[in-house]
């Protein structure tokens, strides 16, 4: 059997033209491991479709957003989860992961039960972040405020040393507000 195989496109189509342009119908069949591109993906398949032998593929992060019951040319097949057949050979695939992967059915389930099981504390999770977020605005306001304050009090001596402390307080004051309201929800 003779495949021609193929990974991490990432969306570079003109890679492809240039693969097709050279390429024979001389393949039993093509295997894509995934990283093929969101945007690119529907010419992709279109170019690939005009070899005479089946196309396989799965999916990789860049191609997230793919649909996995596509609407490809009839000789291009999604592998995942799937054991399909050519010339006598046998071709399985599975697409991506199972935590955070586009539009994955296994993913959208587990994110939901995740979602369900841990309501609570993903509750408090965004109430603290909520938190952080009005503290870091409030910080904001009091930098500005103490930064008008030293320019009209310092006479242009030392103004560039006071600004650079003062900023470096606030920054460290807005890192640690973030993070003890973050952890305060996992204690």
């Amino acid at each position: 059997m003779k495949i021609l195989a193929l990974s991490d496109i990432h969306e570079n189509l003109s890679c492809i033209r240039k693969l097709r342009g050279q390429e024979e119908n001389l393949y039993d069949a093509i295997v894509v491991a995934g990283d093929i591109g969101n945007d690119i993906s529907s010419e992709f398949f279109i170019q690939l479709s005009t070899f005479e032998c089946p196309v396989f593929y799965v999916y990789g992060n860049w191609d997230n957003q793919l649909e996995y019951h596509p609407q490809h040319p009839i000789n291009c097949r999604l592998l995942h989860m799937e054991i399909l057949e050519a010339n006598g050979y046998f071709f399985a695939g599975y697409s991506g992961c199972p935590t955070h992967w586009g539009n994955n059915p296994i993913a959208a389930e587990l994110h939901s039960e995740t979602k369900a099981k841990h309501r609570a504390i993903l509750e408090q999770l965004e109430e603290a972040n909520h938190r952080a977020e009005l503290r870091v605005l409030e910080f904001n306001s009091e930098y500005e405020f103490a930064v008008a304050t030293i320019k009209r009090s310092a006479d242009g001596r030392g103004i560039k040393t006071k600004l650079r402390s003062l900023e470096a307080k606030m920054n460290r004051e807005k890192r640690a507000c973030k993070i003890v309201c973050v952890n305060a929800n996992f204690r």
